[in-house]
């Protein structure tokens, strides 16, 4: 699953929500996540590969990288980014993305979601303060 087709909830900072709620949050989330990816393997991995299947996926891929590097351009632009490899950049991000996303089909513990958003905060960290 390309980051185009990421879908990350999270709960809000600051807030409490009840165990129960946050469980059922919890279950709505991964089963999406494991819905996704279901329909990712049987779409693009368990049929040959062909040029059509192929093409279609690249799309995805394509379009997703496209839309994260227009981000990062217009924090260049408003000086919040120093100016480098929005190409990097973007694929790295994607690459964060696809891998919570897959994480998050996965069986997980209650803080899921927490440790989300503590690895995506690391990452955009890690793309801000770099100098290229």
């Amino acid at each position: 699953m390309q980051c185009s087709t990421v879908t990350l909830a999270y709960t809000s900072r600051g807030t409490s929500t009840s165990p129960l709620l946050e469980h059922e949050h919890l279950s709505q989330v991964g089963e999406q996540a494991r819905e996704a990816w279901i329909t990712v393997f049987r779409t693009f991995i368990v049929p040959e590969q062909t040029d059509e299947i192929r093409a279609a996926y690249l799309g995805m891929e394509r379009e997703g990288q496209r839309r994260v590097e227009y981000w990062l351009s217009v924090l260049v632009e408003e000086g919040a980014l120093a100016d480098g490899d929005n190409t990097r950049r973007a694929r790295f991000l994607c690459t964060v993305l696809n891998g919570l996303s897959i994480e998050r089909a996965l069986p997980a513990e209650e803080s899921i979601l927490r440790s989300e958003a503590e690895t995506l905060h690391t990452a955009v960290d890690c793309v801000l303060s770099s100098p290229a």
